[in-house]
């Protein structure tokens, strides 16, 4: 994060013109070249809320309400999700209520805040784990809140509340439905041996 901040703060106008020159150019447009300029003014997007300005994440708001195709409103989610501002929670209420009936397009719901890098990420996690939507025999429901959160690597590795304990005991729930995938949840403790002491012995602990 460090590192992606300085490249915002220093070439903070180079991104914003990158941004402004692809954004919204032929926003329905299935073509391989304009995928790729969508994907690189989203990535501009996404450093220029590394630089702090409440002027950024306003773009990245503007952006989700007004977005002509799902790669825009995800992308703008995503930086919303991992933000402190109040439209937060309008934009994941709003986006859960256009989606919810389509699994596919949930999936990303969980997968966005499982990933966010906010502290308050893995009482999030712990929280949608009981929502009416996730089905824990649902092995992409699986992948995408629990696997996922495995996946962030700040936030499930902290020493500051247990997570280990979380995941060993949601890794014993879908074992009894689907071993198949209760065991591809066991891979986020494949590199036990090289975690400092503490995550260590925490992790050994629920092995």
């Amino acid at each position: 994060k460090a590192i992606r901040r300085a490249i915002a703060v220093t070439y903070k106008q180079n991104l914003l013109d990158i941004y402004n020159k692809y954004h919204n150019v032929e926003p329905l447009s299935r073509d391989a070249k304009v995928f790729g300029h969508r994907a690189l003014k989203n990535m501009a997007l996404g450093l220029l809320q590394e630089t702090l300005d409440p002027a950024m994440t306003e773009i990245a708001i503007q952006q989700y309400q007004t977005a002509k195709n799902m790669t825009d409103q995800l992308a703008a989610l995503e930086l919303l999700a991992d933000s402190e501002h109040l439209y937060r929670e309008i934009a994941l209420s709003d986006f859960y209520q256009k989606w919810h009936k389509d699994s596919v397009v949930l999936n990303k719901w969980f997968s966005t805040q499982a990933l966010s890098s906010r502290k308050d990420t893995f009482k999030i996690v712990q929280n949608l784990v009981k929502h009416p939507s996730f089905n824990i025999s649902n092995p992409n429901n699986v992948y995408s809140l629990i696997r996922g959160f495995t996946q962030n690597f700040t936030r499930f590795h902290s020493s500051d509340y247990n997570a280990y304990a979380f995941l060993a005991e949601m890794i014993l729930k879908v074992d009894a439905k689907n071993p198949q995938v209760a065991a591809r949840l066991c891979g986020a403790f494949n590199f036990v041996k090289k975690f400092p002491p503490i995550l260590k012995q925490m992790a050994l602990a629920e092995i």
